[in-house]
């Protein structure tokens, strides 16, 4: 084995076999706050763009979301 093939091998029996579980929580965490601080910065511009903080608005930004 190579140097630098053996640290993956022995970090892998260590967390029960699956060398990426440790990295899965924290990349989804990541995930859905860069989408909620994206969907933030779009209904901030949505509202902007409006001129107004009708329901309207807000809804249809919602709607587009999905």
């Amino acid at each position: 084995m190579s140097p630098d093939v053996q640290p993956r091998a022995v970090a892998a029996q260590q967390t029960g076999g699956d060398n990426h579980g440790a990295t899965v929580p924290s990349a989804l965490a990541m995930r859905s706050r860069l989408r909620s601080n994206a969907e933030r910065k779009r209904t901030a511009l949505l509202r902007e763009l409006a001129g107004e903080h009708g329901a309207m608005q807000s809804h249809q930004g919602y709607a587009n979301c999905w």
